[in-house]
């Protein structure tokens, strides 16, 4: 889109404040350095306020951001020319994705286990510890295990040689072996 020659719109990087792409385009910072809202001011000619307007819109939905409120304003302006507020919000899914993966990495940090819990029972895991000691491969001991029945952690039908891996992997390094 573009309204005037050289008015481009471009992709921002998650990494660039949305303040910064927002100075780009000539809107200038009114408050929210700090706060969870940006509140952006232009005074310029209603077809490049628009203009401008629609491209901050889109970079601001590329960061996660949402347009809240956006206000005619009044007060002096030179002829042909409007004052123009646009207050942008952090998008509740952005706001809750970052404090979901940051309360999931505080309990990662503290030693908790995430996830579905591996439900193998203890003779299970001893029976493929030794088989693998006596030099069986994984998919030959997931064969045997399904040929003697022997019902899978999660109600599966059948067991995985990756399955049978990653279970004598994990039971050897909680045993700290």
């Amino acid at each position: 889109m573009t309204a005037r020659q050289g008015l481009t719109r471009r992709v921002a990087p998650f990494e660039t404040a949305l303040a910064v792409r927002a100075a780009e385009f000539g809107w200038e910072l009114v408050s929210g350095v700090s706060s969870p809202q940006q509140v952006f001011r232009r005074r310029a000619s209603p077809t490049l306020i628009l203009a401008e307007l629609a491209m901050l819109v889109a970079v601001a939905t590329e960061m996660r951001w949402g347009l809240e409120q956006l206000r005619l304003e009044g007060g002096e302006t030179a002829p042909g020319e409007v004052s123009v507020s646009a207050a942008f919000g952090r998008r509740l899914e952005a706001s809750m994705g970052v404090a979901i993966r940051e309360a999931l990495a505080r309990r990662r940090a503290a030693g908790v286990r995430l996830g579905r819990r591996p439900g193998i029972p203890e003779a299970v895991l001893a029976r493929i510890a030794q088989e693998r000691a006596a030099g069986k491969g994984y998919s030959r001991i997931a064969k045997e295990l399904q040929a003697a029945g022997v019902p899978t952690a999660q109600g599966g039908l059948q067991w995985r040689a990756s399955t049978v891996r990653a279970a004598h992997l994990r039971a050897e390094q909680e045993r700290g072996g």
